[in-house]
């Protein structure tokens, strides 16, 4: 089942929070919906700071990330496109750190946080 999104444009980023299951197979299609509407938001706003709310359950693989970050760059994400994560999954299954690696080796800006407080003075620096 693919995730539910809400994207809404704020004073300076795009906040974008994302729910759902990570179902093997579906995650990088899944993750990739929400990177073009994303990539909508931005060509609509011209903001290109988003702050990423993850309310997602189940495993992220390695490959997964991968997928995820070459999934964006099909799309046009640009390196200079600034992200910060908020993962809420405290499972240790939920591996986003390692997309945050995959992204910076490729000279995306993006980290990961536990607090939005805490991203979203990163976010505006």
């Amino acid at each position: 089942m693919p995730y539910k999104s809400d994207i809404q444009v704020c004073d300076g980023y795009i906040r974008i929070d994302v729910a759902g299951e990570r179902v093997p197979g579906h995650i990088a299609s899944d993750s990739g919906a929400v990177i073009e509407q994303t990539m909508d938001a931005i060509a609509k706003s011209g903001i290109t700071r988003c702050l990423l709310i993850l309310n997602l359950t189940g495993p992220l693989s390695p490959m997964d990330a991968f997928d995820i970050v070459s999934i964006s760059e099909e799309v046009g994400w640009q390196r200079q496109f600034r992200v910060a994560m908020v993962d809420r999954n405290p499972n240790p299954e939920s591996d986003v750190q390692f997309t945050e690696l995959v992204a910076s080796n490729r000279a995306y800006p993006v980290r990961v946080f536990d607090n939005e407080e805490d991203a979203l003075d990163w976010l505006q620096q």
